[in-house]
């Protein structure tokens, strides 16, 4: 994995970065399913009529789910590679953290 494939891992593993965007949170998992197939279906995101009843922590929970379907069939860098393009304007923060800013 590239280094900065283990920065948004650790940004995601501390819970700094909760997920995408509901557009590219898409984009992303439209490589998980075409790469993992049927079993991408447990781990859709948490868009369209899911994303506003979903609270952060379940978001970040649902992405973490994502990170660990790709790490068991081999694909995480693909997928942290897909997840990396995504502009960081386009990810949700943990809020406390960006009001202390």
């Amino acid at each position: 994995m590239r280094e900065q494939d283990y920065q948004l891992l650790e940004a995601i593993d501390r819970g700094l970065l909760i997920c995408p965007n509901p557009e590219y949170w898409d984009q992303a998992y439209k490589l998980l399913k075409l790469k993992v197939g049927h079993e991408a279906k447990e781990v859709v995101p948490l868009i369209l009529a899911a994303w506003y009843p979903s609270t952060d922590e379940d978001k970040l929970d649902r992405l973490k789910e994502q990170l660990q379907l790709a790490r068991k069939h081999g694909i995480l860098a693909d997928f942290l590679e897909a997840l990396g393009k995504i502009p960081i304007s386009e990810w949700v923060f943990r809020t406390h953290l960006v009001d202390s800013l």
